[in-house]
């Protein structure tokens, strides 16, 4: 599968996370933060939605099963902030261990 990254006009500085949550959403890209870089992907069309949306509920059901943890689905994870790195997986699991260990922003 290609990928496609537009980066908008190179800045003279790095954007912080705090900027970054500044920047209204956009109907036509993903954007991420990458140490301090914006870049923005096309979005995902339907059957890649579909998809993943399955595959979140399968993952749901496995994690309440077994008592793991729990599943995101296209959340922001501000993965460092100290170095500028936003990113937003389509679905994402988090351990029960790490429960306390999340922040829930915005």
């Amino acid at each position: 599968m290609v990928v496609l990254q537009k980066q908008l006009p190179k800045a003279t500085r790095r954007l912080t996370t705090c900027e970054y949550m500044a920047i209204p959403p956009s109907k036509q890209h993903e954007t991420l933060l990458l140490y301090g870089k914006l870049v923005m992907t096309p979005r995902n069309g339907p059957a890649h939605n579909h998809m993943m949306h399955h595959l979140a509920q399968m993952l749901i059901r496995w994690t309440r099963h077994g008592n793991l943890g729990e599943i995101f689905v296209n959340c922001d994870l501000f993965l460092s902030e100290p170095d500028d790195l936003v990113h937003a997986p389509d679905v994402c699991f988090s351990p029960r261990k790490t429960r306390g260990a999340i922040e829930m922003k915005k």
